[in-house]
């Protein structure tokens, strides 16, 4: 929901890099693999730097980043990532807690695999989909709530990343590269294996189209797409049947969550221009202007937002103090009077990724979404002024 962190292999080391246009609080992993915390400046000055030295020398592949379906019901278990200390390069584990954080428990350790897994629940509330890399198991996997029952649905050594259920369950959208092009949107069905192609961004060799999200009744996904190294990356709306994408936010805007109801997206904007390049969660309903959510007005980030089932909060990572790791939050959406803010996590570990599923909180036989909302009408939430040239 975010890494911006990209892998290569140069004389059989790991290298990575902080592209500058997503969530600069992550990690770099040097040229040694050994992972560090830096300063947003320092991190765009460092991805220029070795975007200079290296050039073509290795392909550029694409870190888990989350994206947070989120479906209609009764609020139930969050799942997130947790990175341990000493941040040494090792990927995190996946978590699962109930809505008021207690009952916090490991679901699947991820110690062997080379990615954030970005983990996403499914609409009936039964399973859970991750991604697993770039390496010879990489792919794209499914679980059990209780981290049983591995399932493999796709597969490329280009890494496939960021999976996020269609609300009837039969598909997975992800940001992925199959074409040796640049990331795109593509599906996967689940049952079969067959992998389409819905987005084509014709960037620059660092643009992508990433972090997609379905829309609860199934006909429209939001992503946010990156033209470059160092231009905007605003969110755009695809027809899930494919077509042009269409134009809703200009910025440095990154992991987009659909809300419940269809009506507004969430989403996290890179404060890019700021000198503490801080990020906030905003709201926006297409068409109109996005509203800042979180506004901390200070040098803390927080990102990665996943809204309740039930539409009335939104769970976020974030920091309570500058370059402490990050927690689990949420924070009351529509309230009358001041929205409460609730912290759920608290350790020494980088808390990320939350996902937010369908209840009771873990009764998973009895936990399915409601039914989703019947498609929008012929008039498109989108500015149809805004369409992409293709």
């Amino acid at each position: 929901m975010r890494r911006t962190v990209c892998f290569g292999r140069l004389d059989d080391k790991e290298i990575g890099m902080d592209m500058g246009i997503g969530h600069r609080d992550r990690f770099f992993y040097g040229i040694t693999g050994e992972r560090t915390q830096r300063s947003g400046l320092m991190r765009r000055t460092s991805a220029l730097l070795v975007l200079s030295l290296l050039g073509g020398l290795f392909a550029v592949g694409l870190a888990a980043i989350p994206a947070s379906a989120t479906f209609p019901g009764e609020n139930g278990k969050i799942v997130w990532e947790r990175t341990t200390p000493p941040f040494t390069g090792d990927p995190p584990d996946i978590l699962s807690m109930d809505p008021d954080g207690n009952n916090q428990q490991e679901v699947l350790s991820t110690t062997t695999l080379s990615t954030n897994p970005s983990p996403d629940w499914s609409p009936d509330g039964t399973k859970i989909a991750f991604s697993m890399g770039t390496s010879e198991q990489g792919g794209l996997y499914l679980m059990n709530a209780d981290g049983t029952n591995l399932q493999k649905v796709s597969n490329t050594l280009n890494g496939d990343h960021q999976p996020v259920f269609s609300p009837d369950g039969s598909q997975l959208a992800f940001s992925g590269n199959r074409d040796g092009g640049q990331n795109d949107v593509l599906l996967v069905d689940i049952s079969s294996g067959d992998v389409s192609q819905l987005t084509t961004n014709t960037g620059s060799n660092i643009a992508r189209d990433w972090f997609p999200d379905w829309s609860p009744d199934g006909s429209q996904i939001v992503f946010s797409r990156s033209l470059g190294i160092g231009a905007e990356q605003g969110l755009y709306l695809v027809s899930a049947t494919g077509g042009s994408p269409v134009s809703i936010t200009s910025g440095y805007d990154l992991s987009p969550s659909w809300s419940p109801d269809g009506t507004r997206i969430a989403f996290a904007r890179d404060g890019g221009s700021d000198v503490n390049f801080t990020d906030d969660i905003y709201v926006v309903e297409p068409g109109q202007a996005p509203v800042n959510f979180t506004d901390n007005g200070s040098p803390l980030s927080e990102n990665e937002p996943s809204w309740s089932p039930d539409g009335t909060k939104i769970a976020y990572a974030g920091q309570a103090v500058p370059d402490d790791p990050f927690e689990i939050f949420t924070k009351e959406f529509g309230t009358e009077g001041p929205p409460i803010t609730e912290k759920l996590t608290t350790s020494t570990a980088d808390d990320r990724d939350p996902d937010w599923g369908c209840g009771p909180a873990g009764d998973f036989e009895n936990g399915a979404c409601e039914a989703p909302p019947p498609p929008p009408g012929p008039t498109d939430p989108a500015e149809p002024g805004d369409s992409e040239e293709e």
